[in-house]
């Protein structure tokens, strides 16, 4: 994964300016991302009105480096594991 790109996803998680939520990237109703949305938001990925991917996930794959680190990072936050948490492990193995 790019070093500035990593570097201001975990600072956006981090910031305390996101609600964390779980199920999609974004949930108009709460206005809350989970964490893959809060990248999706950094590289201006689109997301529709329901909140989930109106471009499929391979950009995420292809961002972020391999499917699997992107459904690990998506199976934590849909058990709340905390953005903070989330944002430890992408330095760690990203």
């Amino acid at each position: 994964m790019d070093a500035k790109l990593k570097s201001e996803w975990v600072a956006d998680l981090r910031s305390g300016k996101f609600t964390q939520n779980i199920g999609r990237l974004y949930d108009p109703k709460t206005g809350g991302y989970c964490c893959l949305g809060v990248l999706a938001r950094r590289i201006g990925h689109r997301i529709t009105n329901n909140g989930y991917s109106a471009d499929g996930y391979r950009q995420f794959h292809e961002v972020v480096g391999s499917a699997k680190a992107c459904t690990d990072l998506w199976h934590m936050n849909d058990k709340g594991v905390p953005f903070d948490l989330i944002a430890d492990h992408i330095e760690a193995t990203l």
